[in-house]
């Protein structure tokens, strides 16, 4: 039976993560039609078998959460809410889970987020009551500790969500160590198919970071058509949860080299303990180079092994780091190095990005990183 799931997405990128989805659907669920999706603001409603939503966790590498819609009512005051929280049927999902709530609440009679807390706290624990918890359940979910409840209500009607996703999707379990400005992952995974997602597929290139840091940028590169195997999920430990779910590697035709560089010896580094992260976790790192390099030194010989570069760069936002160079000059030092087809790079949000010669800019992608408004702009060399 299909049950309707909400997929979250980070503001800004609700499009690129619907592209991101309707891409691996055939391949992870071959024979089977991609369902319509219902997109708003944050994200998109979308109707799954329950093993499809806990197998979409491990393959979309864009979305923060994946919820499932448990119960949707009018209510309109405390006693009622607590009884419709009573009669759901918790039995697939509920253990010895001690639930973080997020509430919000707009334009409704039930306001204040203590009691709508207690309200739903209130309800659990009578149907407990009414229907005692097999001991294996309670065990099952005490093995995992991060649970979420989800409660909107707008207009007085509410919208219950279970977290199945658990920890943010963001969260791969590789990435031991950051840089002094850290890239959220999945933000990353979204500029990597921003910019690469119309490429033609026999298209080869080197994929270059020439300011890589820890590497955040190219890790999820390199990961980006593979499922993340790498953690736990809350849907593993659910009640309703008996099969074993492990998603196969699918095997996307790759054809690119990635190239990781940096002047701070320290950085490079950091990325490659990361990378060692994953080679111990089975992850196959033979496409991806790093190397100490100065993005000011016209001099240096780099070998690469495709003729067409891309360029990726998440710039100094002059604040944790400072920029003392400029974003244009930035820029245009890779133009003159590498001579890309295609830049991207994350700076502070704007709307008149700087102009560079020789290239046109093509996206302009706001979003939020770490509490900075930043932009994800892309330029690429005009059609001769």
């Amino acid at each position: 039976m299909k049950q309707t799931f909400f997929i979250q997405i980070p503001l800004g990128l609700e499009k690129l993560a619907i592209h991101e989805l309707r891409l691996k659907w055939p391949v992870v669920f071959p024979n089977k039609t991609c369902p319509e999706v219902f997109a708003e603001d944050g994200g998109f409603n979308i109707e799954l078998l329950f093993e499809e939503a806990c197998l979409l966790n491990h393959w979309l590498k864009i979305p923060n959460k994946i919820l499932l819609r448990i119960a949707s009512f009018k209510c309109r005051d405390f006693p009622k809410l607590y009884k419709k929280i009573s009669a759901i049927d918790w039995k697939p999902y509920l253990g010895a889970q001690e639930f973080s709530f997020q509430i919000t609440s707009i334009d409704s009679r039930l306001f204040d987020d203590r009691k709508i807390k207690n309200a739903i706290q209130g309800g659990i624990e009578r149907y407990i009551q009414k229907s005692p918890i097999k001991k294996k359940f309670l065990e099952k979910t005490k093995e995992y500790d991060h649970w979420n409840l989800y409660m909107r209500i707008e207009n007085d009607w509410c919208q219950l969500s279970l977290d199945i996703s658990g920890e943010r999707l963001g969260i791969r379990g590789y990435r031991k160590y950051v840089g002094l400005a850290p890239l959220r992952e999945n933000l990353a995974s979204a500029c990597f198919y921003a910019l690469t997602f119309d490429l033609e597929h026999s298209t080869e290139y080197n994929l270059i970071d020439p300011i890589c840091g820890s590497g955040t940028l190219l890790s999820e590169a390199l990961l980006f058509l593979r499922p993340n195997n790498l953690r736990n999920y809350a849907y593993q430990f659910l009640p309703c949860y008996e099969s074993n779910l492990k998603p196969i590697d699918h095997q996307f035709e790759k054809h690119f080299e990635i190239y990781g560089f940096d002047k701070d010896k320290n950085q490079i580094e950091q990325f490659q303990k990361n990378l060692n992260e994953l080679e111990e976790q089975g992850q196959d790192l033979d496409i991806i180079h790093t190397e100490v390099t100065d993005l000011y030194n016209a001099e240096e010989e780099i070998k690469l092994k495709y003729k067409e570069n891309i360029c990726i760069a998440n710039l100094p936002y002059n604040k944790r780091i400072k920029n003392t160079e400029g974003n244009k000059k930035l820029i245009c030092a890779i133009r003159d190095k590498y001579s890309p087809m295609k830049i991207g790079v994350i700076i502070p949000q704007t709307k008149t990005p700087p102009l560079i010669e020789g290239y046109e800019v093509s996206e302009n992608l706001a979003f939020i990183n770490g509490g900075f408004k930043v932009s994800f702009v892309i330029y690429r060399k005009p059609s001769s």
